[in-house]
């Protein structure tokens, strides 16, 4: 008899405070206290991607010509059986499920981000990221899709079939514990930045806070060996100032301050698949520099 593997959906997953697949552990070990009381999910599919293709046919010719193509939304269908060992905790756990997954409390609790919550899962792994282990708790930024489906009839005893769906508006599969790697005297100014390995990651763009003391460098240097970003803080105070690298955007406080970039517009730092090593120079009166984000692969 072959050996029984573990998957995805032999682990917890979690979404908005309601916990799927209580009856497992972390480990993918059976909790057999909670089997009868759980939300047991066979069925995690996150494969359905859309994605924006340009397409132009050519005129009065065969043949198109292709422009570009991005990935846009992923839609996350799961489906399973709701457990109960009493008919009301059953309809106790029908309700929870419901709530989680309406758009609306969605929308209520992250108004900042339109009702998207992270959802998030376990899944074994050989090589990982430095600083994580298998199996990795991964997760997507998604929010209801639709209101579920629960399938109660006399013959399901306290055991009834679920659906749901969600909507994740950034397709990338992040890694749930966030790193922050920081840039300081103390701890040293080239740091190694870890990723999934090229064949699995894609490209993710850290939040960059920057601590000064005084006034600073007016050429202050964040560099991946290939591609420099530089600010000029030789007008500045003591502050602290925030890098989107992915939006593009540097704040002080609630104030954009896009004149202090001193390099081109794209030259906005990304951590590719396999990693990179970021160096700071120009370090005047810099107290401290931390990189925040997420390893992710598709």
């Amino acid at each position: 008899m072959s050996e029984r593997h573990l998957l995805i959906e032999d682990y917890p997953m979690g979404y908005r405070g309601l916990t799927l697949n209580g009856h497992r552990n972390s480990s993918g070990a059976l909790v057999r206290a909670n089997i009868e009381d759980t939300l047991e999910v066979t069925l995690l599919d996150f494969s359905a991607l859309s994605v924006r293709d340009q397409l132009e046919g050519l005129h009065v010719d065969s043949g198109a010509d292709v422009g570009v193509a991005s990935k846009e939304f992923r839609r996350l269908t799961i489906r399973g059986l709701i457990k109960g060992s009493t008919a009301k905790l059953l309809e106790d756990r029908v309700v929870a499920l419901f709530n989680a997954f309406d758009i609306e409390e969605a929308m209520r609790t992250a108004p900042s981000t339109e009702g998207l919550s992270l959802f998030d899962f376990y899944c074994p792994a050989t090589t990982l990221p430095a600083g994580y282990t298998s199996p990795v708790r991964e997760a997507f930024w998604a929010r209801p899709r639709g209101f579920p489906v629960v399938y109660e009839r006399k013959s399901s005893g306290l055991a009834v079939p679920f659906a749901a769906e969600l909507t994740a508006a950034d397709p990338r599969r992040y890694c749930y514990t966030a790193l922050s790697v920081v840039f300081s005297a103390g701890a040293g100014w080239a740091k190694t930045m870890p990723n999934w390995a090229s064949g699995q990651g894609v490209p993710v763009w850290p939040t960059v806070t920057i601590v000064m003391a005084d006034a600073g460098d007016d050429e202050l240097t964040i560099s991946d060996g290939t591609t420099s970003f530089e600010l000029d803080m030789s007008a500045e105070g003591a502050g602290t100032y925030v890098v989107d690298m992915k939006k593009g955007d540097i704040l002080e406080g609630s104030d954009f301050r896009d004149d202090l970039r001193a390099s081109d517009v794209d030259t906005f730092l990304a951590v590719p698949p396999g990693g990179s090593t970021w160096t700071v120079t120009n370090t005047t009166n810099v107290t401290s520099i931390t990189a925040a984000y997420r390893p992710a692969r598709s």
